[in-house]
């Protein structure tokens, strides 16, 4: 005998937007009239569309669902980005509904998934709670402690879309770090998009919340410079990476044939 599904409440506003004609606990079960309404959360959430429409058991109810226009939009990004909801999930934080509905209204279309990874910033995050997370969920390993004296209570201001690409720029190593400038100079001028010079905490929140959620080492594991800077003797550019052991931060990258991704800015 399998042991009973656990359950367990996903709460989804943009779910409750798209039944904004039905009160929530009666639609879902209309859509599932033998199931528990947690476990239908869960249904709804991790099947999705995978449910046939026009199957004789599915509803009029869930082909309003379903067929609604943002909804497929709302799965497909679940499949590949890190959502403002997936902050409580992974990092058992606190969001707020109006956060999450922020989110969704301001998701950024039109990038290009295979070159490109998008994460959901939330507002207050910092190096230090990054290691705590990563303490919880890999080895107990802690930053460099001179990155962590410099930056590690530096929060996030605001909460937003943060997008990097998925591997190093192509010919950024070997390059000092006004040469980097001048190749993403030279991708915005391609591409006629802003990309910036990676910064320390967006990249290390967005390469560890891709990894959490989808075991995805983006970069290949290697080394991006990031802007903050750490004075001795010579200028050396602060670096990470995320590695099957977690994040990395390296404080004098220089002395590595150190690359660098773009930062998209959405």
């Amino acid at each position: 005998m399998e042991p009973p599904l656990k359950k367990q409440r996903i709460d989804n506003p943009y779910f409750e937007d798209l039944l904004t004609e039905y009160n929530y606990s009666s639609a879902l079960n209309k859509i599932f009239p033998r199931c528990p309404s947690d476990m239908a959360n869960i249904i709804i959430d991790n099947i999705g569309l995978q449910i046939n429409p026009s199957c004789s058991q599915v509803s009029k109810t869930w082909n309003l669902v379903v067929n609604h226009k943002l909804y497929p939009i709302r799965l497909e990004f679940s499949r590949i980005v890190f959502l403002a909801e997936d902050w409580d999930l992974y990092y058992k934080a606190c969001t707020t509904t109006e956060e999450k509905n922020l989110a969704f209204r301001s998701l950024p279309l039109g990038i290009d998934f295979e070159n490109y990874a998008l994460c959901w910033g939330q507002k207050g995050t910092s190096l230090l709670k990054l290691e705590k997370m990563q303490k919880d969920y890999y080895f107990k390993q802690s930053f460099d402690i001179k990155v962590m004296n410099r930056w590690g209570r530096l929060e996030l201001e605001e909460s937003g879309w943060i997008s990097i690409t998925r591997k190093l720029l192509p010919k950024t190593q070997n390059k000092t770090y006004i040469g980097q400038v001048d190749l993403i100079d030279q991708l915005n001028k391609k591409t006629l998009k802003k990309h910036e010079y990676p910064t320390l905490l967006k990249t290390s929140i967005i390469l560890a919340s891709h990894h959490l959620k989808f075991d995805n080492l983006l970069l290949d594991s290697c080394f991006t410079r990031c802007e903050e800077a750490e004075i001795c003797f010579n200028m050396h550019k602060v670096a990470v990476c995320i590695t099957k052991r977690g994040l990395k931060i390296e404080p004098e990258c220089d002395k590595y044939n150190t690359g660098v991704a773009a930062m998209l800015k959405v």
